[in-house]
């Protein structure tokens, strides 16, 4: 039980901005919250839709530390192994989930 709160505390103090996302941000909070999306990912992918946002911002950006893009990908894997992970990120990260699979295919492609 505690650590579901701990888990609800970290989330909410990164959505209200209270502090710098990318102060906290690293492999263990990538995994951290998959874990919470995996348990009720339709309800945590609404809740927090910014972290949701970000997360595929990571993705997307050309930017990012291979070793956190590689655990942003494995988070929305992750997220996605249920059935019910994969209808949520369906419903509420539609475009975002055809922009990373667009982007995996340039990849394996380019190679």
């Amino acid at each position: 039980m505690s650590v579901n709160l701990s888990t609800e505390c970290l989330l909410l103090l990164v959505e209200s901005h209270r502090i710098d996302v990318m102060l906290v941000l690293g492999i263990g909070l990538l995994k951290l919250f998959g874990s919470a999306c995996r348990n009720e990912p339709a309800e945590t992918l609404a809740k927090f839709d910014r972290f949701t946002s970000f997360l595929f911002s990571m993705i997307d950006s050309c930017d990012t530390d291979s070793s956190l893009l590689g655990v942003a990908v494995e988070t929305v894997g992750f997220i996605g192994s249920t059935a019910h992970g994969k209808h949520a990120l369906e419903q509420q990260c539609k475009s975002s989930l055809d922009l990373l699979l667009l982007k995996m295919c340039r990849h394996l492609v380019c190679r």
